[in-house]
């Protein structure tokens, strides 16, 4: 947390930005399932009348705002601001560069638009000089947004995306097995959690699919972020940067984030969340680490439970083969005397 707030400097969106910007909105809460935020991005990046105003603070993304205007009025979307950092002003210094951004543009009046049951938003709003107007709110929808993002030409409808992505996670986990004791190659997992994917969404998300393949690459090898944009295009390294812990924080706080963390993903991220914990537990259940007593391993799958329960209502079928593999590992190791412990989850030993 910071102590006193700092003045930010906004810029526009880069390429590199992408990720991060889409992980803050959805730990801000931003997204929405009917809506494709790397699409927003790119959309906004085309016209010369809308642009993405980011700012750091102390090397790390801190605060957004998509600013743009039709020629007559300005608006603004996705104003965010990370959610360890909220409470410091840099929400305002986001609406007061956005506010900037217009007026240098010869726009001499922003709109907003905030749903009535936003109290919140409209209290922030009106603190800044925004009043409520009289005026009724219309919309037509000509259809859905086009499927505009950064990922590389792929007229396949898919395919080439995701042979790239299995092709490209075999290299980075090439030298990686399970901890189990059959010590599978890595890229099991991987494929396995790329073909529930397929299954849970019908074939019809190809990112999310690539994803799948390439969901352990930032944590577990070299790979950054950005080589994903770079590669695979902004909606697939967000997903990515979602399922991935920072290592740099002790083992049990890792865990226990992902806990806390799951019910502020999107959609999708909470599906890819279902799919991995599933392959996880069917592991553990199949051939577990050697050095895992069943205190562990039920523990283990205490802690998965809990991390799918921030995920559900986004996928009946997953959550059901979730609860099949978690229900069928607590049938076959007994609980241990004194009870579960699910500190037993994150252990450095095989306790």
């Amino acid at each position: 947390m910071i102590a006193a707030m700092n003045a930010l400097t906004f810029s526009d969106i880069t390429d590199a930005d992408i990720p991060a910007v889409i992980a803050l909105w959805t730990r801000a809460g931003l997204t929405r399932p009917w809506n494709d935020p790397a699409g927003d991005i790119a959309f906004a990046r085309k016209s010369p009348n809308a642009t993405i105003l980011v700012a750091r603070t102390d090397g790390h993304l801190a605060a957004t705002v998509m600013v743009g205007h039709d020629g007559h009025r300005g608006t603004v979307y996705y104003l965010g601001v990370e959610p360890d950092l909220q409470g410091h002003g840099y929400g305002r210094q986001a609406m007061a560069a956005a506010e900037a951004w217009l007026r240098d543009r010869g726009v001499w009046k922003l709109n907003l638009l905030v749903r009535n049951e936003n109290r919140v938003a409209i209290g922030f709003y009106e603190a800044l000089g925004y009043a409520v107007e009289p005026n009724a709110q219309l919309g037509k929808r000509f259809g859905e947004p086009s499927a505009v993002t950064d990922a590389p030409a792929i007229p396949d409808g898919g395919t080439l995306l995701i042979t790239r992505a299995l092709a490209f996670a075999a290299r980075a986990h090439v030298d990686q097995r399970r901890k189990g004791a059959r010590a599978e190659p890595y890229i099991n997992h991987l494929t396995e959690v790329a073909d529930l994917i397929a299954e849970a969404t019908g074939g019809r998300d190809p990112a999310l699919v690539a994803a799948a393949l390439l969901h352990d690459t930032i944590e577990d090898t070299e790979t950054s972020a950005a080589d994903l944009a770079e590669r695979f295009g902004a909606d697939v390294a967000a997903l990515v940067v979602d399922m991935t812990d920072d290592k740099s924080l002790p083992k049990a706080e890792r865990k226990k984030r992902q806990i806390s963390h799951a019910p502020t993903l999107g959609a999708r991220a909470k599906m890819l969340k279902i799919a991995d914990k599933i392959s996880n537990m069917r592991s553990i259940l199949t051939s577990p680490p050697a050095d895992w007593q069943n205190g562990r391993i039920r523990a283990y799958a205490l802690w998965g439970k809990a991390v799918i329960d921030g995920c559900r209502g986004i996928s009946a079928g997953l959550e059901a083969q979730c609860d099949e593999a978690i229900a069928a590992i607590l049938a076959t190791y007994p609980e241990p005397e004194g009870g579960d412990n699910l500190a037993y989850a994150w252990s450095e030993t095989g306790s």
